[in-house]
């Protein structure tokens, strides 16, 4: 994955201040592009109110974040794509605490704030790509300064911090993106977009006056964009139903397009309101004999309900560039859609793919619940033939039979995969045997090991992993290194190949 790149860490202790340095040089012969992101599992206090206060600039101004909703709205992700500078800070003003975070050196693209619980929130760093010719190098500097809101001066002052909390934050990153524009609720219901990434609302909106008019999408030939967003009503709807009108220009040029709706429910997407209203255990099944319905069917809502619609409008690849405008009807309710479908297709490049955990297991398989849910060779190869077609060229296996193992890969050299990376979790095929049958198509394959590391004890866990595995004949081992504490371990475990989910 990083061929020919050296990367380098430093750390140093300044008083309150831990300055990181991260260096990258660029020893191949070839050019190299990277796409770099430093993710911190940081926080203070417990999400309470004010012992959890988050604060980032942004052209309209300071904003100051509390996440004390996430019982009602469930985990947030906010990303942060135009702040005025690459710094944030989170204030315990409970405690009189708080810790600024500024990057420097390379630029950066955008931040990321992804709170589920007290223990469980990060902020991540996302540099603008680079491109590294042979030779060239790539720096950049992280500071974390522990300070005192009352002792400071500006923005970071206590006074500073409530008055900012006083005043109503932007909006999420959907309107920075999205331009929505909104209009008078009628009819008691109301629309509300969501970004892609955000979860599905519990509880409804507080605002009653307002409803969704129209908003801004963008895409490419090819891609697949993605359209979320909230119905609720203060009074009893039945049989509503979700439509979408045809996408044209200005010229009424037609625009090939599909777009495909669903229910949002407990995690699911399914087209059938009735699993709005009870999800059935069995579609969490992969073996599951629920019905697929070629359609969303009509909804019904309670007053004080809400409900999450999530399309996915398939762009055709031999669409034509230019600005389209379309709408979707939901009940009486209709807002409009600009798409603006840019002159390019995005290109996937040779030594690059998507790729996940492939969580499938087969039948007879020892790993996991395999026993319950696992799949026939058929229906296996229904998904490798989905991911094929996706562009995967990199995967998780979860599998421990040799011959599964060694089936699922045949299958995918008769799918044409090459140039394609491994994570095997099970531990029955030696390196010398996969490079032997499997060489000529430039796979690589790596051993499950250690998992993003965040405390002195996993430290201890990933060094008991690392020598494990390390008694095996594979030349490195798979290694999460998304965290500062991994980035310090890394450099200290030399059979470690950092891979990014």
């Amino acid at each position: 994955l990083f061929s020919g790149l050296e990367e380098t860490r430093d750390f140093q202790l300044d008083g309150n201040t831990l300055k990181v340095r991260i260096h990258l040089r660029n020893k191949a012969s070839e050019k190299r592009v990277i796409y770099y992101r430093i993710q911190d599992f940081i926080g203070l206090g417990r999400l309470l109110g004010q012992d959890s206060v988050y604060l980032y600039e942004l052209p309209e101004g300071m904003q100051a974040r509390l996440f004390n909703d996430l019982a009602q709205r469930g985990s947030q992700t906010i990303p942060l794509m135009n702040l005025v500078s690459p710094s944030y800070a989170i204030c315990n003003l409970d405690r009189d605490a708080g810790v600024q975070v500024q990057a420097d050196g390379a630029p950066l693209k955008a931040l990321m704030l992804w709170i589920s619980a007290a223990n469980s929130r990060t902020v991540e760093f996302f540099f603008a790509p680079a491109e590294l010719a042979p030779g060239e190098e790539w720096q950049a500097n992280i500071q974390y300064r522990y300070f005192q809101p009352s002792k400071e001066s500006g923005p970071l002052h206590t006074d500073a911090i409530q008055t900012c909390l006083a005043i109503e934050r932007a909006p999420h990153c959907y309107y920075q993106v999205m331009q929505p524009e909104f209009k008078i609720a009628r009819d008691g219901l109301q629309i509300f977009p969501l970004h892609a990434s955000d979860p599905a609302p519990t509880q409804p909106d507080l605002d009653q006056l307002k409803t969704l008019q129209s908003l801004q999408l963008f895409g490419t030939p090819g891609e697949t964009v993605t359209l979320a967003f909230t119905v609720q009503s203060s009074e009893k709807l039945a049989e509503q139903h979700i439509q979408f009108g045809e996408f044209r220009s200005a010229s009424g040029q037609q625009l090939a397009v599909n777009i495909d709706p669903y229910y949002v429910s407990e995690g699911y997407m399914v087209r059938d309101f009735a699993y709005v209203q009870k999800l059935p255990y069995e579609i969490c099944n992969v073996k599951s004999q629920l019905p697929a319905l070629p359609a969303i069917t009509p909804f019904v809502l309670q007053p004080g309900e809400i409900i999450t619609v999530r399309s996915y409008l398939d762009i055709s690849p031999s669409a034509q560039p230019g600005l389209y405008h379309g709408f979707c009807q939901v009940g009486k309710q209709q807002f409009t859609i600009e798409l603006q479908v840019y002159p390019f297709a995005l290109q996937l490049p040779e030594d690059k793919g998507y790729g996940a955990f492939l969580r499938y297991m087969l039948e007879g398989d020892k790993h996991g619940m395999a026993k319950e849910w696992g799949l026939s060779r058929e229906a296996f190869r229904e998904a490798l033939l989905e991911i094929t077609r996706l562009q995967w060229r990199n995967l998780v296996i979860y599998q421990h039979n040799r011959e599964n193992i060694l089936w699922i890969l045949d299958e995918l050299v008769a799918l044409g995969w090459q140039n394609a990376r491994f994570v095997l979790v099970g531990n029955s095929v030696t390196h010398a045997e996969l490079q032997e049958r499997y060489g000529q198509y430039n796979f690589s394959f790596l051993p499950w090991g250690v998992d993003e590391p965040i405390s002195y004890n996993a430290m201890k866990i990933s060094l008991r992993k690392y020598k494990a595995i390390e008694r095996r004949d594979f030349p490195n081992m798979n290694f999460s290194a998304n965290t500062p504490a991994s980035l310090a371990l890394m450099g200290l475990l030399p059979k470690t190949e950092p891979t990014l989910a």
